[in-house]
């Protein structure tokens, strides 16, 4: 299951390095750095209704908007996706479920490069009017917020079907691979 948080416009800070972009309460989604069940510091319960029974964990992703210095002094805005270890909760440790939950996160960082993409696309158009960019940007998050809960109707007890939604992922994000951002070491 998911529950987004978009932290976006306004929110933002200056990092110098790898260790600003991790701290205590989020992990910058990172293709060496995968989610760990210890990740998962939020309170959750058992719900009630027995339709939500599968209801184990809780993944919440943000996007934040940071200014990064590139190798000239100048900063430079740019979208970094997150987990919130204390926005998501797990009352399991099941390895297909941590999967399960590493997918949603993986889903937001292929949107998060789709905007980074549609940013490069305005930029190279000379577009300055950040209403462009905000439109791109509110559309592609909607279309995240679709695509989390269209995973979910399709994988729910169904792990062939969330290996297929794996291999989809893995794809995306091999095709927008110029779009992720690596940290400095």
């Amino acid at each position: 299951m998911i529950k987004f948080i978009i932290l976006f416009l306004g929110l933002s800070y200056l990092c110098h390095g790898q260790n600003s972009l991790e701290i205590d309460s989020l992990v910058l989604w990172q293709k060496t750095r995968p989610l760990k069940w210890e990740d998962f510091k939020g309170d959750g319960k058992q719900p009630k209704d027995i339709h939500l029974i599968h209801k184990v964990a809780e993944t919440t992703p943000i996007i934040k908007t940071a200014y990064i210095k590139n190798e000239n002094g100048v900063k430079k805005e740019v979208l970094l996706c997150y987990f919130s270890k204390n926005e998501s909760w797990t009352i399991t440790r099941d390895m297909k479920t941590l999967e399960h939950e590493q997918i949603h996160f993986d889903i937001l960082e292929v949107f998060t490069r789709r905007i980074r993409k549609q940013h490069q696309k305005l930029d190279s158009l000379g577009i300055t009017d950040l209403d462009e960019y905000d439109l791109y940007t509110n559309r592609l998050i909607m279309e995240s917020v679709e695509f989390n809960n269209k995973y979910d109707e399709e994988v729910l007890l169904n792990y062939p079907k969330q290996q297929e939604w794996r291999k989809c992922i893995d794809k995306e994000l091999e095709d927008l691979k110029e779009y992720e951002f690596i940290p400095e070491q």
